[in-house]
């Protein structure tokens, strides 16, 4: 039986391959087939829209929660009768709202939640606000130290009567950024002052919706909770084996253990760092 060694070069536009007989050290056979490569413009873009469609999910979500929690707490449903909620906002942290007042208020808070990390996070590392993105965040720290978002952004919309997007003034352009953390801060100062006035305001309302512990932000409250990126998709109610929460019923601590894989020595390693990739470098 005569033996072959094959050879694949594979490439993105193109795959080349040689036949090659072992015992009579000839070439059988070669050649290639090229073909369009892919587009990495287009790969981003499919990327960008399956975020959109997944932060629109997880908003809609977060708010028929929050429509549960009302309801389960004797309080009614918003209706938006064309009050400014940056104005509730503001004085729901000194002044009596109405149960109507309040929901809305709260309602608003948790759709425009901000976002999960801390501004420091943002800044350059010398902390000269190079840019002007850099400053604008610079800025919004410094605001909130004696701020809540609500009044920060409530001084803008009457100021320059724009809130979300870029706001370009004369010194320098402000952005409506600011960490969820602090929208959560905010609204617990609304619920605790609003339960000098209302017995449905209790302890347990206020943690489902402001509670905030970053050792485990999936059981945070509704404004701060978020999703482990290593759990991947699924639940315990509608599990998946593209995720922690396995069809057969068991779940993982992470997805880790899958994705990392072993060395040679059935060690748990990185791919990078694996035995035969420093192996195949040296």
């Amino acid at each position: 039986m005569t033996k072959y060694s094959v050879g694949l070069d594979i490439g993105i536009a193109s795959v080349g391959w040689s036949i090659v007989d072992v015992e009579k050290k000839e070439i059988v056979d070669l050649g290639s087939r090229i073909f369009p490569s892919g587009n990495a413009e287009k790969n981003q873009e499919r990327r960008n829209f399956r975020q959109l469609r997944r932060l629109i999910h997880r908003r809609k979500n977060r708010l028929s929660d929050l429509t549960k929690v009302f309801e389960n707490y004797g309080l009614p449903i918003p209706t938006f009768e064309n009050k400014n909620p940056y104005e509730l906002r503001v004085k729901g942290l000194s002044e009596k709202l109405t149960l109507e007042e309040l929901s809305e208020a709260i309602y608003h808070l948790v759709k425009r939640r901000g976002i999960s990390y801390d501004l420091g996070d943002l800044e350059d590392e010398d902390g000269s606000g190079g840019t002007e993105y850099e400053s604008s965040i610079k800025i919004n720290r410094q605001l909130l130290k004696n701020k809540t978002v609500g009044q920060i952004q409530l001084e803008r919309l009457q100021e320059y009567k724009q809130v979300r997007g870029q706001v370009e003034t004369e010194e320098s352009i402000l952005l409506n950024v600011f960490p969820s953390s602090d929208y959560a801060n905010e609204a617990k100062k609304i619920l605790e002052k609003q339960s000098e006035f209302y017995e449905e305001i209790t302890d347990e309302l206020i943690e489902r919706i402001c509670k905030s512990d970053a050792g485990n932000p999936e059981n945070n409250g509704l404004i701060t909770r978020k999703r482990e990126y290593f759990h991947g998709p699924g639940n315990e109610k509608s599990r998946t084996d593209y995720g922690i929460y396995k069809t057969d019923g068991h779940t993982l601590g992470n997805l880790f253990d899958e994705l990392i894989g072993t060395d040679v020595q059935g060690e748990k390693r990185a791919s990078a760092s694996s035995l035969t990739a420093l192996y195949s470098m040296t």
